[in-house]
């Protein structure tokens, strides 16, 4: 062969550049499952920080009646906010069907088996709750108010935030 013979060939031909528009099938699917995604994970976020905000309200209320004893020094009054507040704090977490019903011993079984495994399992049932069962409704009854308290502030930072059993 002889270096001085040209070939007669053409350049290259680049293919054309891809165009922006219409995206692939898989852009068609990827962008709306991830809006509704973000749009799901706002709506939980939005509605767990709600139940935080419950709790932390329900605390409040409970420093409020204990605090407020020093003040009227009535036991069944405080034992009486106690137990509706216990009450409404049980009906936002759990089914109206299974909680409004429930009186005296059931009523300490099932605010003990919601502390399940916790240090305050039996609190309600043979420790310091026990006197929310009969306590308001007796002229008098000996209350560890600080037992109680402590019991019942227990049970509700125990309660998962973002739970509807």
């Amino acid at each position: 062969m002889t270096p001085d013979l040209e070939l007669p060939l053409r350049d290259i031909h680049l293919p054309d550049p891809v165009a922006w528009w219409p995206p692939a099938v898989g852009w068609w699917i990827a962008v709306p499952l991830l809006v509704l995604t973000l749009y799901a994970g706002a709506r939980f976020l939005r509605w767990l920080r709600h139940r935080r905000r419950l709790q932390k309200a329900a605390l409040r209320t409970l420093d409020r009646i204990f605090r407020d004893l020093g003040r009227h020094q009535n036991q069944q009054q405080l034992l009486r906010e106690t137990s509706v507040l216990l009450r409404r704090v049980a009906l936002t977490h759990y089914p109206r069907e299974s909680v409004a019903a429930l009186t005296g011993g059931d009523w300490l079984r099932f605010l003990d088996q919601s502390l399940a495994g916790s240090a305050h399992a039996e609190g309600f049932s043979q420790g310091a709750g026990r006197v929310l069962a009969n306590g308001p409704y007796t002229p008098s009854c000996e209350i560890d108010t600080k037992a109680l308290h402590r019991l019942c502030a227990g049970w509700i930072r125990a309660l998962p935030a973002g739970s509807r059993r």
